[in-house]
């Protein structure tokens, strides 16, 4: 029975890989499809895709630099009403293209790097989701932002290749770390959570004692970073430490300021409440595991999903590089936000960034 199963598997996974790219289109067809029938035209009732708008026409307007949230999605934005006008379905569609791009370079970046099984289960479910499929027609920062993590993941497999622990750079190399390093400073201003990206990276090459290139892409990231912060403090006139954001997400409660900093007990208790809202609610409704009616949360199962996690991560740092990376970049990642999140934001939008990574990690 087992061998039958095994055998069944694997002609499944061969027809998978002979087939590839013809799957891919008609998945990516679907994706197009669906992206077009479930566009909204109207702003959501949230309020947060209105606000990026109304920063980015407050900075071509009265040049006020954004700094709540992430600033580079609504400079982005003010470019886009620049060229075209205030046109929201416009801007709308921008988040489609990222979105369409985004599933383009997820396709490209794990071919041949997971089994085409898994790959397409979860193009599947991405190309078929409403909850993924919804920011495509939002002016949330999400569209942009996995769309630059897929540019980000493209670079990082392609420098992950040297095996030498006294790597020296090239023309093409240093390009390469120049590259990645920008992406990590473009992650960071899209979204605070970005900041894990360097934080992945330089964890990964230290893990396989690549140390030159941990030391060289710290250098270029803090030097951009640097002068980022520089440049907009010299023309706007505007500190450092000026992320709101960020000094929200440090206190007990983000709309009242007189309850006053989190302790480490309450980020302990942000994290298993957040790791079980979003693993064991969320995760389900967004891979159709559970009805969107069911709002319970299941703390077995968010402990069954980090064991299956942390087994995932000891396989894949003696199999593959970039399943590695990409697991130490979800645990990363999550961790800053489950660490950060109030617990009662409770949004799925907020991981929407690594669900597609979940599924198949």
């Amino acid at each position: 029975m087992h061998n039958n199963l095994d055998t069944n598997l694997l002609k499944i996974e061969n027809w998978l890989k002979n087939k590839s790219n013809y799957i891919f289109y008609i998945l990516l067809f679907f994706y197009m499809l669906f992206s077009l029938l479930y566009f909204n035209i109207k702003p959501s009732i949230a309020g947060d895709d209105s606000s990026y708008i109304i920063r980015a026409i407050h900075f071509l307007e009265s040049d006020k630099f954004p700094t709540y949230q992430g600033p580079l999605y609504p400079l982005f934005l003010s470019l886009i009403i620049w060229i075209t006008g205030m046109n929201l379905v416009i801007l709308k569609l921008t988040s489609t293209v990222f979105m369409i791009g985004f599933i383009i370079l997820f396709y490209k970046n794990f071919k041949n790097k997971i089994s085409y099984i898994s790959l397409f289960y979860t193009i599947g479910i991405l190309s078929t989701s409403n909850y993924f499929l919804y920011f495509s027609s939002q002016t949330y920062s999400e569209a942009f932002f996995i769309f630059l993590q897929s540019i980000f993941f493209y670079l990082v497999f392609k420098g992950i290749t040297h095996k030498s622990s006294s790597w020296k750079p090239n023309t093409k190399e240093v390009c390469l770390i120049v590259l990645t390093a920008l992406l990590c400073v473009v992650l960071f201003l899209t979204r605070t959570v970005g900041f894990g990206a360097i934080l992945a990276i330089t964890v990964f090459y230290i893990l396989q004692k690549q140390y030159a290139r941990t030391f060289y892409i710290t250098v270029v990231f803090t030097a951009m970073l640097v002068s980022f912060f520089t440049i907009r403090a010299s023309a706007w006139d505007i500190p450092a430490r000026s992320g709101e954001q960020s000094l929200q997400l440090l206190q007990k409660d983000p709309y009242n300021k007189s309850k006053g900093k989190e302790d480490l007990k309450g980020f302990l208790i942000r994290f298993k409440d957040n790791s079980n809202l979003y693993l064991s609610k969320h995760l389900m409704h967004i891979t159709g595991l559970t009805s969107s009616s069911d709002r319970k949360t299941r703390p077995v199962l968010t402990l069954i999903l980090y064991i299956i996690f942390a087994l995932g991560i000891v396989v894949f740092a003696r199999k593959s590089k970039p399943l590695f990376f990409t697991a130490i970049y979800l645990a990363i990642m999550l961790g800053i936000t489950f660490f950060s999140l109030q617990k009662k934001w409770d949004q799925y939008r907020l991981i929407i960034f690594c669900s597609h990574g979940i599924t198949y990690a």
